[in-house]
């Protein structure tokens, strides 16, 4: 698969600022539910894109889902890559991150969901949770899959581009 180029916007010049900082926030999107915030995005004309995670889901649920993983739940990295790759394929997606500079970082469902360090959300025998989805594996290998170097035992991260705004994923 080949990916379209994008564009990106230059920051003002140190100690200046824009006018306006147009931002749209996004987490939780279960693709198996529908069309989620990056259709919108694409009817505005945004300086960023803030996802607060849940880029992903690791396994489906619901009744009324619009299209299926078509796939079990993640356990493996190579579970999780490929549900990347699934969840990248939706067009619109592919449209917001070509049209805009994303700022994102992890949450649960990157690893699963309500997991707490080496509990996971069905109290599975830790040594098994954590030998099927090291969590600190799976949250580097979503940051690698978007492109972005990273400490993965960290979510908080601080970006301060302008005079004007400040950016932070805590």
């Amino acid at each position: 698969m080949r990916s379209e180029a994008g564009r990106t916007r230059t920051a003002p010049a140190r100690g200046s600022g824009p006018a306006q900082l147009r931002v749209a926030v996004a987490s939780c999107q279960q693709s198996e539910h529908g069309y989620y915030a990056p259709r919108h995005m694409l009817e505005d004309d945004l300086d960023q894109v803030v996802h607060v995670g849940d880029y992903i889901y690791e396994r489906s649920w619901g009744s009324s889902l619009v299209r299926q993983h078509g796939a079990p739940e993640c356990y493996t990295l190579g579970d999780c890559r490929a549900r990347y790759a699934l969840y990248r394929m939706d067009r619109d997606l592919q449209g917001a991150h070509a049209a805009y500079p994303w700022m994102v970082t992890w949450n649960d469902h990157e690893v699963d969901n309500d997991y707490a360090n080496d509990t996971s959300e069905e109290n599975d025998d830790p040594a098994l949770f954590l030998a099927g989805r090291p969590p600190t594996r799976l949250i580097a290998s979503t940051f690698r899959f978007r492109g972005v170097r990273c400490r993965p035992d960290r979510i908080c991260g601080c970006i301060a581009p302008r005079r004007s705004a400040e950016s932070s994923t805590c």
